[in-house]
């Protein structure tokens, strides 16, 4: 159930990239209009989140976060394209960029946490063997 609560926030983190979007192009940061802008990347991540899931990918490794950000791009901008809002180039790279960032990070994380705990038994394991 780890990963559930990091994919709440990477939705989270969806939601402020997209607020801080819509303030830098001065659409106004309104919950709906962040919503309209957001539910896309949204249900295109949690798309990619579940596909990873089903194709037991394990949680928060390098290749579940490049499914979960395949969705959260590809699916994200068809829905986009099919409900008129606009997919130019450069917001196709710059969501791309971030949701690669957002995904990444917790991916990351992981790895470094994963390190911390092999280093922390490995220290471990020879206190254990000083004092035998």
């Amino acid at each position: 159930m780890e990963h559930t609560k990091h994919l709440w926030r990477a939705l989270l983190l969806v939601l402020v990239f997209t607020a801080l979007g819509r303030r830098s192009h001065e659409h106004g940061v309104t919950l709906a209009g962040v919503a309209e802008t957001a539910w896309p990347f949204i249900a295109g991540a949690s798309t990619g989140w579940l596909l990873a899931g089903v194709i037991r990918l394990e949680p928060m490794s390098a290749p579940f976060g490049a499914v979960v950000v395949a969705g959260g791009v590809i699916i994200g901008m068809l829905l986009r394209q099919v409900t008129g809002a606009g997919t130019a180039w450069s917001f196709v790279l710059v969501a791309t960029l971030v949701l690669t960032s957002i995904a990444s990070s917790f991916s990351a994380r992981n790895g470094i946490t994963r390190v911390a705990v092999r280093f922390l038994a490995f220290k471990a394991q020879s206190l254990r063997n000083r004092v035998r």
